[in-house]
């Protein structure tokens, strides 16, 4: 099991700030103007934040990383994605920043507190 938790850790720690700088420097090559950096930061931090949860869990730090990316994470990326509506740039990347902070983020805190809950029937 200590193998499966030093993935996650490595996902957390290492290939979400690696896929991070990639897209930016994927946006920066095809000259989009205004790139969407700060939702595409919740976002890839609220996924960061998921794994190191369950590389800590079980364990009170985790529970308390839930809490916060419950909360936080979750008003952090649905306010980027409806500031990124306002603007008048629609780019795809624009629109995939817009589509997994307001649809996809919450859909998955929705399935995971309905596996929480199956899980303590």
């Amino acid at each position: 099991m200590e193998i499966g938790r030093s993935i996650v850790l490595l996902c957390a720690l290492v290939a979400c700030p690696i896929a991070y700088i990639a897209l930016l420097n994927r946006m920066r090559r095809n000259g989009i103007s205004r790139p969407p950096v700060v939702p595409y930061f919740f976002q890839f931090g609220t996924l960061g934040g998921w794994f190191l949860a369950m590389a800590l869990s079980p364990g009170g730090l985790a529970a308390i990383c839930a809490i916060f990316l419950w909360t936080f994470g979750l008003i952090s990326v649905l306010t980027s994605s409806i500031y990124l509506i306002t603007q008048p740039e629609r780019s795809i990347y624009h629109r995939v920043a817009i589509w997994g902070g307001l649809f996809i983020y919450p859909a998955l805190i929705g399935f995971g507190f309905i596996l929480a809950f199956l899980s303590s029937l």
